[in-house]
């Protein structure tokens, strides 16, 4: 009876060292899809880091272009502004020939009434050489 019963704990303990072996696997399966699960979620990490460099890359260019063009404003501004400087100057300037070209017209205006007197008094001596001429021919003919 002792080898009976030796040969049932023996069979218990192969039995229970088969339940426990049997919940080894089973751990090891669950084991196994987790990391499966997890593999996968690191390649879609993997995907998503891959796509988040390429938006910091367009951002970085995006931004880098930005630079530029705050550079290329500040020197339009810094243009506008040397050019807005000189605008009183040139005003200055607008107003000096203004002056000068109403002086202008203002002496043409005296050159135009002297030339209008000049020409009202050549048409009169003209008409009195015409007169003088005239009459010297009638008292050449009467002589």
């Amino acid at each position: 009876m002792s080898e009976q019963r030796s040969g049932q704990m023996n069979e218990q303990l192969l039995q229970q060292i088969l339940q426990e072996v049997k919940g080894i696997k089973t751990d090891v399966a669950e084991i196994k899809e987790d990391v499966a699960v997890l593999k996968q979620d690191v390649a879609v990490l993997k995907q998503d880091v891959a796509v988040l460099k390429q938006d910091v890359d367009v951002l970085k260019r995006d931004f880098a272009g930005m630079k530029a063009e705050q550079e290329d404003m500040k020197v339009r501004i810094g243009n506008i502004e040397k050019d807005t400087a000189l605008i009183p100057s040139m005003q200055q300037a607008i107003q000096e020939t203004q002056q000068a070209v109403l002086e202008t017209q203002e002496t043409t205006k005296r050159i135009e009434t002297k030339q209008d007197k000049q020409d009202a008094a050549l048409t009169t001596l003209s008409r009195r050489s015409i007169d003088l001429e005239t009459e010297f021919n009638r008292i050449k003919q009467a002589k």
